[in-house]
């Protein structure tokens, strides 16, 4: 019986938390990529540009109320269950407010080189850490999904560019949405995976 519910139910939650990443992935691109609006999100240094705190700030909101509305939605449907403690989801909110302000850090120019490789580790682990405590599972091949997420994302966006002779500049846009998007899809998975529903 349970197997049957299962088959059911997790490609609503999978494409539940597709949609709420996905809104959220292109409310994000759309603000982050307007033109006139880059010294909000961006710093130059040199010829090098580096994200705000602004930035990871909204890009963490923008995560956490697409993961909140997608896991609240889910919940009211009956596809998944809820947190038994209240102190285990405040904790989870919890690590997802300290990410922006780490991901913040990571991304100075002095700290630029090391963070482009600690800030997908932190972003697996983090997640992760949350996820596990709304669920009470940890899944290591979904943590490692994140990482090559986190880590593919702009690559895969990079193609545009490299397909128009002049590029389409579009490859930030594209990252933030595929990030969002996959990373949120992904929650989800873990959640309806670890809840059995």
């Amino acid at each position: 019986m349970q197997y049957q519910r299962n088959k059911r139910t997790l490609p609503r939650v999978l494409l539940t938390f597709l949609i709420g990443g996905a809104l959220g992935g292109l409310v994000f691109a759309v603000v982050t990529t307007k033109n006139g609006l880059g010294g909000v999100w961006f710093v130059t240094v040199e010829w090098w540009v580096f994200p705000t705190l602004k930035f990871w700030l909204f890009g963490a909101a923008i995560f956490f109320v697409s993961i909140a509305a997608s896991y609240a939605f889910a919940v009211s449907f009956g596809w998944l269950k809820a947190p038994t403690k209240l102190s285990r989801l405040l904790v989870a909110a919890a690590l997802g407010a300290v990410l922006p302000f780490i991901l913040d850090l990571l991304s100075k120019p002095g700290f630029s080189i090391p963070g482009f490789f600690l800030r997908p580790l932190l972003v697996a682990l983090l997640l992760s850490a949350a996820l596990w405590l709304l669920s009470s599972k940890w899944y290591k091949s979904l943590t490692l999904l994140v990482i090559i997420i986190y880590v593919a994302a702009p690559m895969v966006a990079g193609i545009p560019d490299l397909l128009v002779s002049e590029g389409c500049g579009l490859s930030d846009g594209v990252t933030s949405f595929l990030r969002l998007t996959l990373l949120a899809s992904l929650s989800g998975w873990w959640l309806a995976r670890a809840t059995g529903t």
